[in-house]
């Protein structure tokens, strides 16, 4: 009798342990490159995460095989938790911009979860928080500075490792800190962390350089960017040869260059494609001395002032050229609308 007890015991414990390895298997998806494309792998559970390669295991219980990923080749990892779960919370409230409570929900995280990746996640959202709350409250960027250091030194092998290097090179750029922002470009673009991390590193190093050298990287980076899908980095690199052009007053190959970004939007960032518009408007104003060629200036700056306003730099330098120009063609219908972007140009300049 009291074997049968023992083997019933013995039989449950095995079913609970096959069942929550098929509930945790279910839990993860893996999307990973298959010729190219993104391809979902479901019901996979998670192992060691690495810039180098990710542990996934396929199949359940003792038949389940340990598969291993090259992280190039891994476009994203989705971790399922119930909606009511910390993280889940931290991770809603940081998409919608709720910062406030995506910071302190992470800080939550960080203290009572027992499960280590929502730990070392939660330390590093806590640096993509901040970053992008910089961008409304810059007294924040020191802080994401902070964060991603102190994820990079206890995470240091970690698959968001070069993320957490590039945002701090990013938040760094942005808090005026040059030297921490350089260091950080410079370590991503050795080379360890994989080609596009590469070539996003060197980018920007370059950025930070700045003169002829910055030109003659940006030259040689286009093509490798290209071959590796970087739309973003392209665009970047030649919105920066556009403008080394327009100030060496080559307007005609600037235009060209600048019209080159314009017209191959997709993956481009707000900021690059307003800097793109006032830099063709420019060209028009600078070229054309017929009041077609200064209205064609007007229309690409009215075109950052209407979709680029988030791009503040941009959007306020347009708003002023805007204003010069319609008050240049004059009329009673373009003083008007000088005089509306004159009350939406000071609006702006106070933050409004």
């Amino acid at each position: 009798m009291r074997k049968a007890g023992v083997l019933a015991v013995a039989v449950a414990t095995v079913f609970m342990f096959l069942a929550a390895d098929a509930v945790f298997a279910q839990e993860d998806t893996i999307i990973i490159k298959i010729a190219g494309k993104p391809t979902p792998v479901d019901n996979v559970k998670i192992g060691r995460e690495t810039y180098r390669t990710v542990r996934y295991k396929v199949g359940r219980g003792v038949g389940g095989s340990w598969q291993e990923e090259s992280t190039e080749n891994v476009v994203d990892i989705i971790r399922r938790l119930p909606q009511h779960h910390k993280f889940t919370i931290a991770q809603n409230a940081r998409k919608d911009g709720n910062w406030t409570k995506a910071v302190q929900t992470y800080v939550d995280c960080i203290k009572h979860e027992r499960q280590e990746w929502i730990k070392t996640y939660s330390q590093f959202y806590l640096g993509e928080c901040h970053r992008f709350w910089g961008q409304s409250d810059p007294a924040k960027l020191s802080d994401a500075i902070k964060h991603y250091e102190v994820f990079l030194s206890k995470h240091s092998d970690h698959r968001f490792v070069p993320a957490a290097y590039y945002g701090k090179a990013l938040a760094a750029s942005a808090a005026g800190q040059a030297g921490k922002a350089k260091s950080a470009f410079d370590t991503l673009g050795g080379g360890q962390f994989g080609r596009k991390w590469e070539i996003r590193g060197q980018f920007g190093s370059a950025q930070m350089s700045g003169g002829s050298a910055a030109v003659k990287k940006f030259e040689s980076l286009i093509p490798k960017a290209k071959r590796e899908g970087m739309n973003d980095i392209v665009a970047a690199a030649r919105l920066g040869l556009a403008k080394a052009l327009l100030g060496n007053k080559n307007h005609r190959k600037a235009m060209e260059m600048f019209k080159d970004i314009v017209a191959d939007p997709k993956g481009v960032g707000k900021g690059v494609l307003a800097a793109a518009h006032n830099g063709l408007g420019d060209c028009y104003a600078k070229l054309g001395t017929s009041m077609d060629d200064q209205k064609k200036a007007l229309f690409e700056y009215l075109k950052v002032v209407v979709l680029y306003a988030s791009a503040r730099g941009e959007y306020l330098s347009a708003l002023k050229k805007a204003i010069s120009l319609l008050e240049k063609i004059g009329g009673d219908e373009y003083k008007k609308r000088a005089n509306d972007l004159k009350n939406e140009y000071e609006k702006a300049s106070r933050g409004g």
